[in-house]
């Protein structure tokens, strides 16, 4: 409501107090093999809160694409830069620092579900 101060919480609900969300994890803690690409999770359709990241730096790289195999994110072995990216129909913040974790984070919600 305009001049309110309500303001919505992590999943979306205004004045909520995060109590209806739904957490997603993965963790990928397998040895990977050079030049392949692994799921780690899924985001559903309509994520808020996004935050993936490396637990510790590697030699590969966060990728993004939708259910139909569309890469928004270094995908078809190629690597974007870091830095804002327009995905799903929200915006993502993709870190990726000299020898250190990469992270990959948005407000949301997102407009498609993710891997």
């Amino acid at each position: 409501v305009l001049g309110s101060n309500a303001v919505p919480d992590l999943c979306g609900v205004c004045k909520g107090d995060n109590s209806t969300c739904k957490i997603y994890k993965g963790q990928y803690t397998k040895q990977h093999q050079m030049s392949q690409y692994y799921r780690v999770v899924t985001v559903p359709a309509g994520a808020r809160s996004i935050r993936v990241m490396e637990l510790n730096s590697s030699s590969s790289y966060l990728a993004l694409r939708n259910l139909q195999r569309k890469y928004y994110l270094n995908g078809r072995w190629t690597v974007d830069w870091p830095g804002r990216h327009s995905i799903a129909g929200a915006v993502f913040d993709y870190k990726r620092p000299y020898n250190r974790p990469e992270s990959l984070t948005s407000t949301g919600p997102t407009n498609e579900t993710l891997v």
